[in-house]
């Protein structure tokens, strides 16, 4: 009693205003209307050694509860080891920030809260004991950081070490953070009465090498595994529906992947960086895989879709960088919805695509699908898949026409003029010359080949009538010249009374006297060689086709 006396004397001042007491060593902001007590920091900052903090204590002959640990008050104190009783139910900010000679903790039943930053650069605990597990599910963690002390740290439950984790039949939720960091975790079972559960749950348990979730679980929360670089096996129940974003992100070690047949949805970034897996089943019942879902799986080699209608969505990179790939079967009654970087990086240009016979045509003509190197059907008897008609070029009226014999045809079309180049001389000779490139494209069958034309014009006398002096409008008949091969066509050249064609040598390989507006002639020239045709005073270089 002499002792607590002398306290209150020293101390009175400060009660006066904040009601704050010492009693055996440890200080206490004091609630008297509820007789309940927080414990706060030392004046003179020497907390050190071991802390036990009561339940409760007596002071001038009232009983207190301890209830909360306020903010910063521990606050790089040189304590080695803290005990926090069930009566606490709050852990404020910082309250143990920077201890770093902290190395065990043991933490009541009654916790409901732990703030931000509380055990931030604690980073020499080895030891976190507690001796209920659902208590600590229902711990409200602060997302903001540094608030489980479980960080690298070993969980013990009533004195034993917990290597194995089941939790609780009685838990129905585990909290955000709940068992982030614990480095004696190798297994975790979760029971069928777990319906949420919050992201980061078991992020960066480095020695967890397995996780079950019994029937019951439907959901797997955001973010649960982040990190688990050495868990290898998963077991899903069939009760799962979903698998939320990033999952299991960064899970290295990852195998195998069992998907249970009710799941609908795969997360975003669900398994990206799960670099061991090798295989990938994916269910009937998926309708929809997220964005960057297996992103840079890069051992990861064959990919099955089972038979279905529901697959209707695959994401932006789902398959992104997934370099090994080599074989994507896809039982699909339909085309995937699938967007152009789905397989951005993973050289599908030498992979095997396998989808039923009848669909081998549509996803010949579907992006990104049709950038596989083969696709093929599951029977292994592909149909022939049709070509588009080579197409026709003919120009009236200003305008060049395309034609197809192939219904439904759309043309693809490139023109090029050799007159755009760079001079450097005081004159230039115009040739007016385009070389008019164009194939055909339907769904359902190959692209055609590709048709192959000249365009020029042959000049012919100004037109002068209406015009005032020194304007004129230049006049030109408009000549088409194709090959096909080793035979030219020439078209437009009604005036013209002869043509004559050379080779590249200057030998003369062909000629003919105009009849009617076309006329064809026979070179022997083969495709790819250079014809010289000579109509009248013009010169125009042709490439046979």
């Amino acid at each position: 009693m002499k002792k607590v006396l002398i306290a209150f004397l020293m101390f009175l001042p400060m009660m006066a205003n904040a009601d704050v007491v010492e009693v055996e060593g440890i200080y206490y902001d004091l609630i008297a209307k509820g007789h309940l007590a927080k414990v706060t920091s030392h004046p003179e900052g020497n907390y050190k050694g071991e802390i036990i903090i009561p339940e409760s204590f007596n002071y001038m002959g009232e009983s207190y509860t301890v209830v909360s640990i306020a903010t910063s008050a521990f606050m790089h104190a040189n304590i080695t080891s803290v005990e926090i009783p069930n009566s606490v139910t709050t852990i404020e900010h910082a309250a143990f920030y920077y201890c770093q000679r902290l190395r065990k903790i043991t933490i009541g039943n009654g916790i409901q809260t732990i703030s931000n930053q509380v055990f931030d650069y604690c980073y020499n605990i080895e030891s976190v004991f507690i001796s209920d597990l659902a208590s600590w599910c229902k711990i409200e963690f602060n997302t903001y950081g540094g608030s489980n002390p479980l960080n690298n740290s070993d969980l013990y439950l009533n004195g034993e070490k917990v290597t194995e984790l089941v939790i609780p039949s009685n838990v129905t939720s585990i909290s955000e953070n709940a068992f982030a960091g614990c480095s004696s975790l190798t297994s975790v079972t979760i029971p069928g009465s777990v319906t949420s559960m919050g992201r980061f749950v078991f992020r960066g348990c480095e020695n967890l090498v397995s996780a079950t979730f019994e029937n019951g679980v439907s959901a797997i929360g955001s973010r649960i595994f982040d990190g688990c670089s050495k868990l290898k096996t998963v077991i899903f129940a069939n009760t799962v529906t979903s698998i939320g974003e990033g999952a299991f992100f960064s899970c290295s070690s990852l195998e195998r992947i069992d998907f249970p047949n009710n799941i609908s949805s795969i997360g975003e970034w669900s398994f990206g960086y799960c670099k061991s897996l090798k295989e990938l089943t994916i269910p009937c019942s998926v309708n929809s895989i997220g964005k960057s879902a297996f992103y840079e799986c890069d051992g990861l080699k064959t990919i099955t879709i089972a038979e279905c209608d529901n697959l209707w969505s695959i994401g932006e990179g789902a398959f992104e960088k997934c370099k090994e790939l080599a074989d994507f079967y896809c039982y699909t009654n339909q085309v995937p919805w699938a967007n152009e970087y789905t397989f951005r990086e993973s050289y599908i240009e030498y992979a095997n695509l396998h989808v039923k016979s009848n669909l081998v045509n549509d996803f010949k003509n579907t992006v990104p699908w049709k950038y596989f190197g083969n696709i093929v059907a599951l029977t292994g008897e592909t149909p022939e898949t049709p070509k588009c008609s080579k197409p026709s070029i003919s120009y009236t009226h200003g305008k060049l026409t395309f034609s197809c014999e192939t219904e439904g045809a759309e043309f693809v079309a490139t023109i090029s003029d050799t007159d755009i180049k760079t001079y450097y001389s005081n004159e230039i000779s115009l040739t007016a010359s385009y070389v008019v490139t164009v194939y055909a494209t339907a769904i359902g069958y190959e692209n055609s080949d590709v048709t192959t034309a000249t365009l020029c014009w042959l000049e012919a006398d100004p037109r002068t009538e209406g015009m005032t002096i020194d304007v004129v409008e230049a006049r030109g008949n408009p000549i088409l010249i194709q090959s096909n091969n080793g035979t030219m066509t020439i078209s437009g050249v009604a005036d013209r009374d002869k043509i004559i064609v050379y080779a590249a040598s200057g030998l003369m390989v062909g000629s003919a006297n105009v009849l009617g507006t076309s006329t064809s002639i026979a070179t022997g020239l083969r495709r790819g060689e250079i014809a010289i045709v000579k109509i009248g005073n013009k010169t125009i270089k042709v490439v046979m086709q």
